[in-house]
């Protein structure tokens, strides 16, 4: 599982890490590209539940591509968010989703179809998630392909083009 945020209370990345230790699954890791006050807290989290071998903190990073694609989930645990950008980044790196319900995700977030999308304090929830996206057959690939259809409304091309029409210059 891979998530992109500053480790702040929001990003609520503490959900994912106790999710981790639920699924008692040694093969799935939780890497996170951040950095943020709440580091040294993260990492005592995952050692006072025994997971610290399984939580990467990677600091900040300029390989944010590299790393979507050598991961299997994109997890987005944050309690708000304005849009959300990570999981829309994720998306099109074609990744599943799993993430909080707030009003950024729900944007692009549709529960069963291209995501699994929690309350932001429900650890049963997330572990669920990342249970099911591992376990059912074929559902990974298919969230991922749709995901990557969904992601291109957010193109640059796209926006360019949505805010020219907006502005008047161009005609759709």
């Amino acid at each position: 599982m891979f998530s992109v945020g500053e480790l702040n209370a929001n990003k609520n990345h503490s959900v994912v890490i106790r999710a981790i230790d639920k699924l008692q699954n040694l093969s799935i890791h939780y890497a996170i590209a951040g950095v943020g006050e709440l580091h040294d807290e993260l990492l005592n989290l995952a050692a006072e539940l025994g997971v610290e071998d399984r939580v990467h903190l990677l600091g900040y990073r300029n390989d944010v591509a590299d790393l979507y694609q050598a991961a299997d989930i994109c997890v987005l645990s944050s309690i708000r968010e304005g849009l959300g950008l990570a999981a829309i980044e994720g998306m099109a790196s074609g990744l599943p989703l799993v993430c909080a319900d707030n009003r950024g995700t729900r944007d692009y977030a549709i529960n069963g179809e291209n995501a699994i999308v929690c309350r932001y304090d429900a650890i049963d929830e997330f572990a669920q998630a990342v249970k099911t996206i591992v376990s059912e057959e074929n559902m990974s690939e298919n969230m991922g392909k749709l995901n990557f259809e969904k992601s291109q409304k957010y193109d640059v091309n796209n926006v360019i083009f949505c805010m020219e029409k907006i502005y008047g210059e161009t005609e759709c």
